[in-house]
């Protein structure tokens, strides 16, 4: 696991394309694949982005330098739960009411070769 902030940073960087993922803790098996890059401060989900993420959009680290939390623009927060040399999980939370309900979903992702 990456374990310094800069280290996490400079290693989220990139493409990474996502192998599967989770909803409120039950597997989701069809899914229309997709990827997502990460820049400095923007997202960019590709094709076209999805219900989940957004084309493009800004993030920012929140909290502790070291936490791996992160502040989406579209006011989304989400983490870095593992990361290893060629795979991440992130878990998003995202609200889908406006009462409040959020839905917690789980990313696993690989590195893709440029």
């Amino acid at each position: 696991m990456i374990a310094k902030s800069r280290d996490l940073v400079q290693h989220l960087m990139g493409k990474w394309k996502c192998s599967g993922y989770e909803e409120n803790d039950k597997e989701i098996k069809d899914f229309n694949s997709f990827e997502l890059t990460f820049k400095q401060a923007t997202i960019i989900c590709s094709p076209r982005g999805n219900k989940l993420w957004p084309a493009k959009c800004q993030y920012e680290s929140i909290g502790s330098i070291n936490g791996g939390y992160y502040f989406r623009e579209d006011g989304c927060f989400f983490q870095v739960k593992n990361m290893m040399e060629n795979n991440i999980t992130i878990e998003l939370n995202l609200r889908i009411t406006e009462e409040g309900s959020i839905n917690k979903y789980i990313f696993y992702l690989k590195k893709e070769n440029n």
